[in-house]
């Protein structure tokens, strides 16, 4: 097993289908099926169900892909730390960040790396506030822009900016004072809020050749 196995690997996994994977890799289809084949007579197990439309992964072919996932990031941070060593600053690095942070500054963000950093590959992974934590916590993101982290011994927090939060609602619900709120006056209201979990999310990645929205997940 190496690196080109689990890209390839990873492509037909996220593809579910080898057409698609082959035209994503600019490997032929032929090709991506040996390396399928060669990765399951070494675990000796089968990691997808060949069906008519396409290849769903088994349980077997679900554990790959976070293993495959975390060794291929870590691959990649060890290329960056060695390549920043020898005084460039090169490699990938992804950011989590809310869809309102992502409209704030993502443009931005990407345009002033592009400038000063043109041989770094930078991706920006947007998601519902609740879940960009999730991603970090996953490994599938290296820095993050969340509210409010927790204390976790694994972060490293540093506080960038605060804003102030405002409670919306008809003066019969909240009154029509512009007095701050309590967070006890808070919880005695009619709130709506998204179930812990829900989330979506997309990724823009961001290179020499420019940046293009990619679907990451639904």
């Amino acid at each position: 097993m190496d690196s080109r196995q689990l890209r390839y690997f990873i492509a037909v996994y996220e593809q579910r289908n080898l057409s698609r994977a082959s035209s994503q890799t600019s490997v032929a289809q032929s090709a991506l099926s040996h390396h399928i084949s060669n990765l399951e007579a070494e675990f000796a197990t089968p990691l997808f169900e060949r069906k008519p439309r396409g290849m769903e992964p088994t349980a077997a072919g679900e554990r790959l892909y976070e293993h495959a996932r975390i060794i291929l990031r870590a691959m990649a941070e060890a290329e960056r730390e060695i390549k920043q060593g020898s005084g460039a600053i090169a490699g990938e690095i992804s950011i989590g960040m809310a869809n309102s942070g992502v409209k704030a500054i993502g443009v931005p963000l990407m345009r002033a790396v592009l400038s000063r950093y043109p041989d770094l590959k930078l991706s920006l992974t947007e998601s519902l506030s609740g879940a960009t934590l999730m991603h970090l916590m996953a490994s599938e993101v290296d820095l993050a822009l969340v509210y409010n982290p927790p204390l976790e011994k694994d972060l490293v927090a540093e506080p960038v900016l605060e804003e102030r939060m405002y409670c919306v609602g008809t003066a019969k619900l909240i009154g029509a004072s512009k007095a701050p709120m309590t967070f006890d006056e808070l919880t005695n209201l009619p709130l709506i809020l998204l179930r812990y979990g829900l989330s979506s999310c997309s990724t823009i990645r961001c290179c020499s050749s420019g940046w293009r929205p990619r679907p990451s997940c639904i």
